[in-house]
């Protein structure tokens, strides 16, 4: 986000979202993948995994966010732009 809006005044590193990717996804995708590289491999829930997975991407965001463009909701768009208004004028 610096980078982004350095130009427009923006002093901060911060962004919203920052903090809860350093202090909680890392953390937790770095203890689930020490889980995971110590478990046993089993070929029928890994297929599982990667279909529910693909389910996921497919119809829980890549369907939705393309019915979201096409249809330009009004109801569900954002009134303003929250923390980078000030940014963004």
């Amino acid at each position: 986000m610096y980078r982004r809006y350095c130009e427009k005044g923006k002093k901060t590193i911060y962004g919203p979202g920052t903090a809860t990717s350093w202090c909680l996804m890392i953390p937790l995708s770095t203890a689930g993948v020490k889980w995971l590289t110590v478990q046993p491999f089993i070929l029928i829930q890994i297929l599982g995994g990667i279909g529910i997975f693909l389910g996921i991407a497919v119809f829980l965001i890549l369907l939705p966010f393309a019915i979201s463009m096409k249809v330009k909701s009004k109801r569900f768009a954002f009134d303003d732009k929250g923390y980078f208004e000030k940014y963004e004028r």
